[in-house]
């Protein structure tokens, strides 16, 4: 069962306030995402989930049904995820959701398990609307599980996971979310790292940038 914490949400531009005033590197203050889609558009998401962590406590878990501008679902994607067009038909569609979810990814540090496709999926979607980019650094789990534990048979977000020994309802977007920013997270306390960057740079990443029209 997916906990959603409704803890005392304060806005999270107070946070971005802190990254913007951090010298050298993030401090531990990151969202992790997993968008799931319709079909085989990127532009087709339908699900979204956010694991906000702070200090590098999870603070905020949030999970959003959405309805694709193309409501068709394909056989194979509602086989991963379960989701069908029912579903999601009385959801908003991710045009009405962004001014809510924008100021959790500006001049954050964002975190996503196979991170090509989540953020590809977020650039088309936005395309899809005409929306202009946040601008943020985003790593990714999968590469940083594959450097970090070799001696895995791969780095999918469920091996990793159980290897960690946390079992989750592997393909819901928020509890997907909450893997991924455990994988972090236990990196981290393994590296007695401070700052986001340091884990990257010490498993030999390179973080990835968005930017408007970048």
């Amino acid at each position: 069962v997916l906990l959603l914490l409704t803890l005392n949400r304060k806005p999270f531009d107070s946070y971005n306030s802190e990254y913007n005033h951090y010298i050298g590197g993030f401090v531990m203050n990151f969202i992790a995402i997993d968008f799931e889609t319709a079909n085989e558009k990127r532009a087709s998401a339908c699900s979204l989930g956010m694991t906000i962590v702070k200090n590098g406590q999870v603070v905020d878990e949030l999970y959003y049904l959405i309805k694709p501008k193309e409501l068709r679902f394909s056989p194979m994607n509602t086989w991963i995820h379960g989701l069908r067009a029912n579903d999601v038909k009385n959801a908003k569609e991710f045009d009405a959701l962004w001014p809510e979810l924008e100021p959790y990814f500006r001049n954050n540090f964002v975190i996503a398990h196979n991170a090509s496709f989540d953020i590809s999926v977020l650039r088309a979607t936005l395309d899809a609307y005409s929306l202009p980019y946040p601008s943020f650094d985003y790593g990714c789990t999968m590469l940083l599980a594959k450097n970090f534990f070799p001696m895995l048979e791969n780095a999918k977000l469920n091996t990793v996971n159980h290897y960690l020994g946390l079992e989750f309802n592997h393909h819901h977007a928020g509890a997907d979310a909450f893997a991924c920013a455990n994988i972090l997270l236990k990196v981290k306390d393994e590296l007695n790292s401070l700052t986001i960057h340091d884990v990257f740079d010490q498993v030999g990443i390179k973080p990835g940038k968005v930017y408007d029209k970048g």
